[in-house]
């Protein structure tokens, strides 16, 4: 039951990101912008699904050619939050060709350092991509409906 807590904390975690970062200013998601410019290990929230769906929706109007969302199985998602001295995710947006874009997750630990084993060239350090996406595959992406 803990793994299934952890593994849905994160896809709500990564599904909600983008949005909530892409709608704020710059800082911390939770916090309506970390003015202290500190990591924040605590950084992230749980929003009420009408919150998240009006912030989608803002996001997919004022950016109609953008990705609207990224998936990246629980597995993944997991065996990143698995790693020692992980305490959440960073999720970096990435282009992986002209207009295909997609996301780049990566462990942080609690001061905000990038779980890379010191080797950015391996994939030891379990740094994941994603490039399923909407608008591609939209049919699940309830919160744009």
């Amino acid at each position: 039951m803990k793994k299934l807590t952890n593994v849905w904390l994160a896809f709500m975690l990564v599904s909600t990101l983008g949005l909530v970062a892409s709608c704020q200013e710059p800082g911390d998601a939770g916090t309506g912008g970390n003015t202290d410019k500190k990591f924040n290990p605590k950084a992230g929230r749980f929003l009420p699904k009408d919150s998240a769906a009006i912030k989608a929706k803002r996001y997919k109007d004022d950016h109609p050619k953008n990705t609207n969302a990224n998936y990246c199985n629980a597995t993944v998602i997991d065996s990143i939050l698995r790693q020692p001295g992980c305490a959440g995710l960073r999720v970096y947006r990435v282009e992986k060709k002209k207009g295909y874009y997609g996301v780049v997750l990566v462990g942080v630990d609690s001061t905000g350092a990038d779980l890379l084993n010191g080797k950015s060239t391996t994939t030891s350090a379990l740094v994941a991509e994603s490039y399923e996406r909407c608008p591609d595959n939209c049919e699940g992406c309830l919160l744009l409906k």
